[in-house]
């Protein structure tokens, strides 16, 4: 940007930020006025027939202080206004009745405006008075339910009804209308009316004040009525209803709580009875003094907080009051002491004195954090929380605090507005950083200054407001005495640490022989590249001590560090051995000391009681040290060394700073590295450990009791032998249960020793339902992970929670575990997603799992596993995907920041040296930290590249893992027995197979094979019947990486001989579709997948394409049940009684992925010796469509490639239908098996077109594949696509030949081709060919299986077909075919033939077809080719670059193609000749094409038949443009036309062009009527649909109205048996676009073709037609057909189509928050109403909003409730819809737990889809908004527009 631009972008923004601020600004603010000083509240429960709704009358006092006042403005939200007046204040005479109907609302800012008829006089007094409805919520705000259960004597559940208040922040408004902001201060009084009974007892009420009286209303009718409470903000004001039982006196200090908990508070009283006293004289006021006789404790068991402060009736979650023998242990009792210290101070802070806006919202939260720790330590001393607030408070929010995501304590009040805003100052930085100040504060002024002051302070702000400045003159009044020479501002100095974010590190440097300290400041931040500002400097408080003075208790500073100074010396008369600054870390900064006094130190710390230090400084280094390392400041290894100091230490406070900042470091180690670190762990906690040991003391002190609990946690989960040891012997020798702190720890340590029984026996027999969990996560801590993993993770009567649970411990407390207990998973992954009973669970277990992998082996295994199984996981396999992202930058962060840690642990622990490998990754991290600290010179670059060489060579050595067999010896037949059923566990199969194997290379010393999962039991090898050698299984020997299995021979075998190899053996029927596996669980059907590595799960084999061997069958089996094969069963013999063996006939040479059988009851069509379908006896009369196609397929390809089914040697071809199948089809030989839905159709329901043409497509694809794939058959997995390629291919071509009426020729150009070549422009393809040495892994033959090889394949072989014309391709095809018969085939095999019959090329420019061949398999993407017109429209110049979408994504932009050229012309508009005029070779950089005459227009890749784009300048695009505006579209094909719609979405993809462009250009759609281009641009269409805002909607709609008009009129919405099926197909899209996005025709038509015939549509438009009509007043109808169907999908269906409906809230309601839905169901709802009606995205947010908690109950958990909020989010469109979400995520996040990081990513998608719409679509909308007729945009889009056309200059 040049200094004209920036000047030019300035004044455009500044222009923006004025237009919006003067237009836009949102006053949340309410005006003073008028001040209400009090409110007469009168609430009336249960008298509607629907109780979740209440009455509410308020009368609130108003004082005026302004002239000339016509409205008043208060808060509202989610009230029902019934009637309002106002009153004069003095006579109680009528002002005003006000018309409810004039009282307008501002949803957005929740404020109600009342107007006037008559001005206020001022300084008069009035009374407004309300009559309401209100809902009783569910969310925790307002008024809401917190309702428990209990059991009765007959052990049934009761529910006990408890309602509950919660109004701060912004919820008072929920339950009355009120000026609801802390400064308007208010008295209130309360009356509730409410039932007399509830279960147990009566209904008691209680609210801030003492209750006055009760009067009875009714029979069944009370009213309380309390007194009046002191003035106090409206966010204070409190009541509870329930059956309530008092502890104490409720008309002074009460515990209340439900019957059931009353033995339970007399701790939490005790407490209470103490600490309400102690406050008073601490802070010379008692509490009855503020204004309020009442205190009152409430415990509630639904609460959002630990406690909220109402004046005089604090409420408290359960936990907090109610305690137990199962819950007093010390930890629990302090959480009492601490939130009761916490929440009852705040009756000074924040009660009697309030701020005075929620920006300074520290001056409650600071105070009531300090004196939770510190009045609490006062009172109850023994829990030392003066030393544990430096750990848990002010040590966490420094982390917090050194990121850009802090903020300052005090915020500009104009900056804290929203909800959102005011939500923000809700964080730690109030109450950790507040309280860390404070403490601060107190320790620099001392005791006495700093309570006088804090005393005067709350006695001149009593009952009122206050902001810090009030607060800062109370402190500068008591501030001590300051040395003259370094003074510091104390304005300065509060500003620093309130209104400044962050704070700073002192470093600090020794010289002069140990006499000069030098002190620097900068600001600490953990990143600095963060865009947090590095500049800011503080007024630093400095305190120090050293070995001459070692005095640390006088912490007023000696001197101030000024923000203005360099640097500050420090000089000292002798040389110091050691200085620490900052005593007892007591103020708020960190310190990097240099080596010399970071030795000293540690040097003090290892000396006699550790120099004196105390243990806040010596917690504070290890933490400063842990941060700077974390920073990058220093190495790990530094932090390590200085802690060894600890084999000394004895107290709590350093190893809690230890064990913290240990977590991250520790989870990032690699199996190999933990035993270094488990020796280092022991050195460390040496004393500690000794002193407290394993057993526990009722007479220990509180912090031993605390660090006994981190030691055993710590060295037992790291297998410290001596802790393990302690454990075991003290656990066999007495089971009395631990002390409640020690219980979890104690039991998770023994049953890692051989405690687990007992411990799941004790989690057997409890019944509190919080020691169940405790126990259940101890006995998970087994190292016995199968066994709890197969009796309780895959246990389907435990909760899914439970289980999850289970698993998350197995590996969290086993870290050397992580591999096993991925691996025992990934055997089996579908039993796991069975027994957590979905795959968003499992997906999420794993992800969490995958947290703990550190090393490449096991991300690589994670990856093998995402590949092979990402089908399994749907639409959470993007769980898995981002799963993988976390897993590489884990092990990176790994790599790069731990290097100089392993080393350190490696050679503290004896180790000689390290290996060379390890030497080798050192030294490429040292010269990468080099290379990223400096630009990388030419001698760093050379190491970099030796270092990295050198790593590469040893491991290529010694590290590569061979996955290929080598062929000394080949297999060429089988003989496999398998035997079911035979087993006490079913799932066990045995199996017994002799493979025929012939020696090809002499001195063979060991056979290698593969097998997966199978027990071998037995293994001989024989030549021609006679005994070779009986082979000791357990010399075998198998590695699991490659699943192979090599049999040591004693004698060497002889070359060019048979042997025959002989193998007995079990199996596994699994569950995950692999191998051999159950297909249906009620009636038992057995299947095998052996694609694509899945044949050594079944039998030990050559599991490799190119090992062709035959196959002979035998399987056993019930009598109940039929067995099929890959061949003609030849005989069946009994067994016994109900066994039968069935044999079957030999097959012909075959890969091992083609062997196949079947096991259940089933039923056939057709002949089982030549061809049948063969399903489950209820779906027999559904398969005759199918049948009928394979009969006709069948011969047809015979036809075609000149050689019938037979001849390749096989004489039976059956299908067979399942009910669960990986794959819509597996083309085993002999064998197809499909999936139900391809061979079944059901008459009316699933025999729509659609669905025939997807029957169809698929058979003939597998059809194919007994020529491709199985008579000729691949080599390796690398050459796939000559599978892959030609069955595609001719799923849609033979397809075409048969079934002209589908034009699948047509449609293979949309749906395929097109599509692919957006997964080809992306950095994420890969070439069809790879080559072979690259693919051998598991996951590496995975990736093979990509649409590249099927979509890609089949359009290059559509390229070929198309250049060389039918015959001469079928020839070479033919020739291909029957000279590979039965073999193994390469590329190049078939290039021969193809350049065989390749058609004659021009001289001129003549094509390398060798290099063609390269090109288009071998190298990845394609070209875009650019065309431009010049010289009068004569001459045409083409150039070719290699098309991307995004060119940055790391891509080679450089690839050239040779490419095929074929046009038309408006001279020669000739499109079916489409061999090429000429190839546009590789290495030219243009061609041109000279025109005898202007052209009108040119078309290039006719018919789109080569794989390329084509780039039009503007004259040659408007010029086609116009010829498709012609009659016929000037005869261009619609291939073509659906080419360049699809081509200039790409180009806007990409950048290249304006999306305006495209939709200009596809204005010619008004004169189309094929569907195939319309295919084209709704499949486009549809990413830029749903990034449009509701307001450019209409003009949306307008232009889709447009270009569909000639279509939908000769279409319309009814529909005819006649019609053709691509107009079926057409139509479908056109209704379901128009009408939903609410195009008046369509909606009309379909309103007037519903309401006159309720007839059932065709299956192929159902679902758009009833969808539609859904919309339009016809969803009860539709809900009606829905409760009467039966056949599933069709449910399915109505169920989605009634989802349409525009009456969302009703659909809500109804159907989605009921509980007698499915949860998937509801998912599906609430999904539909927002995508089909895309204008109501904000409105259906706006409802879920009201009430997340009855969604969350609706859908049994957060985590769907996330899930469905995330997918919704999807569709924000405005800056508006994010502001709403953000405020939402940021009120409701306690309540979704961990499933709130779902939503946070929601809104970092949000942002991306906001953003990627304000920057690509502003010309679009202009051309919308224009073409519609207006006449300009607004001034704010042009605004936009402007900036969007500057920030491109930029």
């Amino acid at each position: 940007m040049n200094g004209r631009d920036s000047k030019l972008w300035l004044l455009v923004t500044i222009a923006s930020l004025a237009l919006i601020g003067a237009c836009g600004a949102v006053n949340y603010r309410l005006d003073t006025s008028v001040i209400p000083s009090f409110y007469n509240l009168s609430i009336q429960l249960f008298d509607h027939t629907d109780n979740s709704i209440f009455d509410g009358e308020a009368t609130i006092d108003i004082k005026t202080f302004k002239t000339d006042v016509k409205q008043i403005t208060l808060h509202k939200d989610s009230l029902d206004i019934v009637a309002c007046a106002l009153h004069d204040g003095s006579t109680g005479a009528l002002v005003e009745q006000i018309d409810i109907t004039r009282l307008t609302y501002e949803s957005l800012t929740h404020q109600l405006t009342v107007p006037l008829k008559a001005a206020l006089i001022d300084q008069n007094t009035y009374t407004l008075k309300f009559k309401y409805t209100g809902k009783i919520r569910t969310d925790m705000a307002g008024l809401f339910w917190a309702n428990y259960t209990t059991l009765n004597s007959e052990k049934k559940e009761e529910n006990h009804l408890v309602l509950i208040t919660q109004m701060q922040r912004l919820n008072a408004r929920l339950v009355l209308p009120c000026f609801d902001e802390p400064a308007f201060k208010a008295k209130f009084q309360v009356h509730i009316r409410r039932p007399e009974h509830g279960f147990m007892r009566a209904y008691e009420t209680f609210s801030n004040t003492k209750r006055t009286h009760t009067t009875k209303e009714s029979e069944n009718r009370f009213t309380d009525h309390f007194e009046v409470t002191p003035p106090m903000s409206t966010y204070l004001l409190a009541f509870a209803v329930s059956e309530f039982q008092v502890r104490g006196n409720e008309s002074e200090f009460a515990v209340i709580s439900r019957p059931d908990y009353f033995y339970k508070t007399d701790f939490s009283y005790e407490v209470g009875k103490r600490m309400l006293p102690a406050y008073g004289e601490q802070f010379e006021s008692n509490y009855t003094q503020l204004g309020n006789d009442v205190l009152l404790y409430l415990s509630s068991p639904r609460f959002p907080h630990n406690g909220m402060e109402n004046w005089g009736l604090i409420i408290y979650s359960d936990d907090v009051l109610a305690m137990d023998s199962y819950s007093d242990g010390y930890n629990n009792k302090e959480y009492t002491i601490r939130i009761i210290a916490h929440e009852t101070s705040h009756m000074w802070f924040g009660n009697s004195v309030t701020f005075k806006w929620w920006s300074y919202f520290w001056l409650n939260e600071a105070f009531a954090r300090y004196y939770e720790y510190f009045m609490a330590n006062s009172l109850f001393p023994d829990y030392q929380l003066d030393q544990q607030f430096v750990v848990r408070q002010l040590q966490m929010i420094m982390v917090t605090d050194s990121q850009n995501k802090t903020q300052p304590m005090t915020s500009p009040e104009d900056s804290i507005q929203t909800p959102t805003e005011i939500a923000s100052k809700f964080s730690s930085i109030a109450y950790a950083k507040g309280a860390s100040i404070v403490r601060m504060w107190r320790n620099i002024m001392g005791g006495n200054n700093f309570y006088s002051a804090i005393n005067a302070y709350l006695l001149q702000r009593h009952l009122g407001n206050t902001v810090p400045a009030d607060l800062f003159t109370h402190l500068k009044e008591h501030w001590p005495a300051q040395s003259q020479e370094v003074k510091a501002d104390l304005d300065e100095f509060f500003y620093d640490w309130t209104e400044q974010v962050g704070y700073p590190v002192m470093i600090a440097n020794v010289s002069e022989g140990n006499r000069l300290i030098t002190l620097k400041q900068q600001r600490f931040l953990l990143n600095p590249k963060d865009g947090s500002d590095t500049k800011l400097r503080y007024t630093v408080p400095i305190t120090f001590a050293t070995n001459t003075k070692p005095t640390f208790d006088t912490l007023t500073p000696r001197f101030y560090y000024l923000r203005n100074l360099t640097e500050l010396r420090l000089n000292s008369e002798q040389p110091l051995d050691w200085i620490i600054f900052n005593l007892k870390q007591s103020n708020y900064y960190r310190v990097l000391y240099d080596t010399p006094l970071l030795r000293g130190l540690r040097n003090a710390l290892f000396a006699d009681k550790h120099s004196s230090i105390p243990v806040e400084n010596r917690a504070g280094l290890i933490d400063d040290l842990f941060n700077f390392a974390s920073a990058g400041m220093i190495d790990y290894a530094v932090v390590f060394e200085f802690m060894e100091y600890l084999s000394k230490e004895l107290e709590y406070i350093p190893f809690y700073a230890a064990f913290e900042n240990m977590q991250h470091v520790a989870k990032r180690l690699t199996p190999a590295q933990l035993p270094d670190f488990t020796r280092y762990l022991g050195d460390i906690t040496s004393a500690a450990f000794n002193k407290l040991g394993v057993d526990w003391d009722f007479m220990d002190k509180v912090l031993d009791v605390y660090n006994r609990n981190k030691l055993v946690s710590w060295l037992c989960k790291y297998q410290h032998a001596a802790c393990n040891n302690k454990v075991r012997v003290r656990f066999e020798l007495n089971k009395r249960m631990p002390t409640p702190d020690y219980r979890e720890n104690y039991y998770c340590a023994a049953s890692r020793v051989g405690g687990y029984d007992h411990v799941m026996a004790l989690y057997t027999n409890e019944t509190f339902a919080k020691e169940k969990q405790l126990l259940w996560r101890a006995a998970s801590c087994t190292r016995d992970y199968k066994m709890h993993y197969n009796n309780e993770v895959l246990n389907k009567s435990r909760d899914a929670d439970l289980k999850t649970t289970a698993l998350k411990q197995l590996y969290e407390q086993n870290p050397d575990l992580v591999t096993p207990v991925f691996q025992m998973i990934n055997e089996n992954v579908t039993q796991l997603a069975e027994s957590l009973s979905s795959w968003d669970k499992t997906a999420e277990a794993l992800s969490n799992l995958s947290e703990y992998f550190t090393t490449r082996d096991q991300q690589k295994m994670f990856v093998d596993f995402c590949e092979k199984n990402s089908t399994l996981f749907g639409s959470s396999a993007d769980t898995l995907k981002k799963a993988l992202v976390t897993v590489e930058s884990n092990i990176q962060w790994g790599e790069q920041r731990l290097p100089g840690l392993v080393k350190y642990l490696h050679e503290r622990n004896g180790a000689t040296g390290l290996t060379l490998a390890t030497s080798l990754l050192l030294l490429i991290a040292a010269v990468f930290n080099v290379k990223t600290a400096f630009a990388m010179n030419g001698w760093t670059s050379k190491l970099w590249l030796l270092a990295t060489i050198a790593l590469i060579a040893l491991i290529g050595t010694n590290g590569a893992v061979d996955y290929r067999l080598d062929r000394s010896v080949i297999p060429s037949f089988y003989n496999l027995s398998i035997k079911l059923f035979d087993h006490e566990d079913n799932r066990i199969f045995d199996g017994s197979v002799s493979i025929d194997i012939q020696t090809f290379e002499t001195n063979i010393k060991e056979i290698k094979l593969h097998k997966d999962l199978l027990d071998i039991q037995g293994c001989a090898l024989y030549k021609t019947g006679q005994l070779v050698e009986k082979i000791d299984i357990a010399r075998l020997d198998y590695k699991s990486e490659t699943q192979t299995l090599t049999i040591p021979l004693t004698d060497v075998l002889i070359d060019q001989v048979t042997y025959t190899l002989n193998f007995n053996y079990t199996g596994h029927i699994r569950t995950d579709m692999s191998g051999l596996y159950v297909a249906d669980y009620n009636n038992i059907m057995l299947l095998t997948h052996m694609h694509g590595l899945n044949a050594r799960l079944v039998l030990p084999c050559f599991d490799e394409p190119a090992f062709k061997a035959k196959f002979q069958l035998h399987i056993r089996r019930s009598s109940a049940y039929q067995c099929f094969s890959n061949t003609k069963l030849a005989s069946t013999t009994q067994e016994s009684a109900n066994r039968y063996t069935d044999h079957f006939e030999v097959t012909p040479p075959m890969s091992t992925y083609l062997l196949a059988f079947a096991v259940s009851e089933f039923k056939y069509l057709g002949n089982l010796s030549e061809f049948a379908v063969i399903s489950q006896p209820d779906h027999y009369m559904n398969t005759e469509f199918s049948y009928n196609v394979g009969k006709r397929l069948l011969p047809a390809y015979g036809e075609l490639f000149e050689q019938n089914y037979t001849q390749l040697g096989n004489e039976a071809l059956l299908f067979l239908a399942s009910p669960r199948f990986r794959h819509s089809g597996m083309e085993n030989w002999g064998l197809v098996i499909f999936r139900d839905n391809i061979l079944l159709q059901s008459p009316g329901y699933t025999d729509g077109w659609s669905n025939k043409e997807t029957t169809i497509s698929v058979i003939s694809h597998e059809i194919s594949h007994m020529w491709f794939g199985n008579s000729v058959t691949f080599k390796w997995w690398n050459y796939y696509w000559l599978n892959e390629g030609f069955a595609n291919y001719y799923g849609y071509f033979m397809t075409n030949a048969l079934y002209p009426e589908y034009q699948l020729d047509q449609q293979f150009v949309v749906k395929e081709l097109q599509k692919i070549m957006v997964t080809d422009s992306q950095n994420k393809t890969q070439p069809m060919t790879s080559p072979e040495d690259s693919i051998h892994t598991p996951a590496e033959i995975s990736s093979k299986f990509s649409n590249i090889a099927y979509a890609k394949g089949a359009s290059i072989v559509r390229m070929w077909r198309n250049i060389m014309g039918g015959s001469k391709f079928s020839e070479a095809i033919n020739g291909y075919l029957h000279q590979r018969h039965l073999g193994n085939a390469v590329p190049v095999d078939l290039f021969t033939h193809l350049k065989e019959h390749w058609p004659a090329q021009s001289q001129e420019v003549k094509a390398d077809l060798d290099e063609f061949f390269y090109d288009w398999t071998e190298q990845v993407g394609y070209p875009v080719m650019i065309a431009n017109v010049s010289e009068g429209n004569r001459l045409i110049t083409l150039k070719q670059q290699r098309f991307l979408l995004n060119p940055k994504d790391g891509s080679d932009t450089k690839l050239r193609y040779t490419v095929p050229i074929t046009f038309a012309t408006n001279t020669k508009p000739t499109f079916d000749t489409l061999t090429p005029r000429f190839y546009y070779l590789r290495n030219l950089t243009e061609l041109r094409l000279n025109s005898e005459q202007p052209l009108d227009w040119i078309i290039f890749n006719l018919k789109q038949s080569n794989y390329y784009r084509v780039l039009y300048d503007t004259p040659l695009l408007r010029g086609l443009r116009n010829a498709l505006f012609a009659d016929k579209h000037s005869s261009i094909p619609v291939e073509n036309r659906a080419g360049l719609i699809d081509d200039l979405f790409n180009f806007a993809s990409a950048g290249m062009i304006d999306y305006a462009v495209v939709f200009e250009f596809m204005e010619y759609l008004s004169k189309e009527l094929e569907y195939i281009p319309f295919y084209a641009a709704f499949e486009n269409m549809q990413h830029v649909a749903k990034r449009l805002t509701p307001a450019q909607l209409p003009d949306f709609t307008r232009y889709l109205g447009d270009i569909t008009s000639a279509a939908f009129n000769k279409l319309g919405v009814d529909w005819d048996n006649k019609d053709k099926v691509l107009d079926v197909y057409n139509r479908n899209k056109q209704v379901a676009w128009l009408c939903k996005y609410q195009h008046a025709a369509c909606n009309n038509k379909i309103r007037e073709r519903f309401a006159s015939n309720k007839s059932k549509p065709t299956p192929d438009y159902r679902e758009s037609y009833f969808c539609a009509a859904s919309r339009v007043g016809g969803y009860d109808h539709v809900m009606d057909l829905y409760s009467k169907e039966t056949f599933v999908s069709d449910m399915q269906l109505l169920w989605r189509a009634a989802s349409c409906t525009r009456d969302y809230q009703k659909h809500y309601k109804n159907e989605i928050l009921t509980n007698s839905r499915d949860v998937e169901l509801k998912m599906t709802a609430l999904q539909q109403l927002y995508q089909q009606n895309p204008d109501l995205v904000t409105p259906i947010f706006q409802m879920i909003n009201e009430n997340v908690t009855q969604l969350e109950e609706a859908l049994y958990g957060w985590d769907k409730t996330a899930e469905a909020l995330s997918n919704l989010s999807e569709y924000f469109t405005t800056r508006d819809q994010q502001k709403m979400f953000v405020d939402f995520c940021e009120k409701n996040s306690t309540l979704f737990g961990s499933s709130a990081d779902t939503l946070k990513k929601a809104l970092v998608t949000v942002e991306s889809n906001i953003q990627w719409g304000e920057q690509r679509l502003p010309g679009l909308v202009k051309y919308l908004h224009e073409r519609n007729g207006a006449t300009a945009l607004t001034v704010a889009t042009s605004l936009l527009l402007l900036i969007a056309a500057v920030l491109r200059l930029q």
